[in-house]
């Protein structure tokens, strides 16, 4: 984690660290940070449970898939794949205009 306080100061989740601490206080986090590598930081893990809205060792445990943010996420696929074809017979649309305009 490195020694200098403003690790105190990371949020759970992925970090977007702006200001870096002097070398020789920087832990693996800033580091990997100094080299543009995203950092996930899972120190609070509870914090991102509650964020998420997952559950917070259940009993009993949910089968896999179960939760309220697989559930949601499932949801939006329908959407994604909708504008996918669109945006994919959209493309080949302009494809033939452009040839047949040749």
């Amino acid at each position: 984690m490195g020694t200098d306080a403003k690790v105190l100061e990371l949020k759970p989740g992925l970090v977007r660290i702006r200001q870096l601490p002097p070398l020789g206080n920087r832990g693996v986090i800033f580091e990997m940070a100094s080299r543009k590598i995203p950092v996930i930081h899972l120190l609070f893990i509870r914090g991102l449970v509650e964020r998420y809205g997952l559950s917070w060792d259940p009993v009993p445990l949910p089968s896999p898939g179960k939760e309220r943010l697989f559930q949601r996420s499932r949801e939006r696929q329908p959407l994604f794949l909708v504008l996918s074809v669109v945006y994919l017979l959209l493309v080949v649309c302009i494809f033939i205009v452009r040839n047949k305009l040749r």
